[in-house]
């Protein structure tokens, strides 16, 4: 990072070269906005500001660093279709920006526009969301995409769609999720355990929850 600040400080009237400018902005973590948005300026004053490859960085930088709406404004600007990593960095970006909905809405928007398969990560921390919105309907059609997409054997989605049924107040659905994991990690157990004496089906179910300690 330094390297490029000094690189543009030095030779102010020379716009940074299109292979270069993506770099900074990735290199852009939380608090270090004004970095970032320095760095976007340097490449609109170059006349780059256009480029797919930037705009990437761009969206990727804005969305880690929570400036939703900017991320948003460059990913609709994209000069052709957004491929898989663009969109993945709006619908996690939403998710760590607690804007449930519109991650839903974005990942459902990925997968009717996109040929490639989302991968396990991104599924399971969307399922997250659809358990934080009781979205049980969402949720569902996400659970029949997962046999579609090759990774029901996922630990990180298998325990996602547990607790996304368990939040829901589905605790009969989540429970076969478990019963059916061939190997049941410290997490799945806490899920089950947490979800079902949660529930609202009542008492009868904290003495169930007994038999998964």
């Amino acid at each position: 990072m330094n390297v490029h600040q000094t690189l543009m400080s030095t030779v102010p009237e020379a716009p940074p070269a299109g292979f270069t400018s993506p770099h900074p902005f990735h290199q852009v973590l939380p608090p270090k906005h004004s970095i970032g948005w320095g760095s976007h300026g340097i490449c609109v004053k170059g006349g780059l500001d256009l480029g797919a490859h930037v705009r990437s960085a761009l969206v990727s930088m804005y969305s880690r660093c929570g400036c939703m709406a900017s991320a948003w404004q460059m990913f609709g600007g994209m000069p052709q279709e957004p491929d898989l990593v663009q969109w993945s960095a709006m619908v996690t970006g939403f998710l760590q920006a607690g804007e449930y909905e519109r991650s839903i809405w974005v990942f459902s928007e990925m997968t009717a526009s996109l040929r490639q398969k989302p991968d396990a990560v991104l599924v399971a921390s969307v399922l997250s969301a659809c358990g934080s919105l009781t979205a049980i309907r969402l949720g569902k059609a996400i659970h029949c995409n997962v046999y579609r997409l090759g990774i029901e054997s996922d630990v990180s989605v298998t325990c996602a769609l547990m607790n996304m049924y368990l939040k829901c107040g589905f605790t009969h659905p989540g429970s076969r999720i478990f019963l059916t994991m061939p190997e049941k990690n410290s997490t799945a157990f806490n899920i089950m355990i947490s979800g079902v004496c949660d529930s609202c089906e009542g008492s009868n179910d904290l003495g169930r929850s007994k038999i998964y300690f």
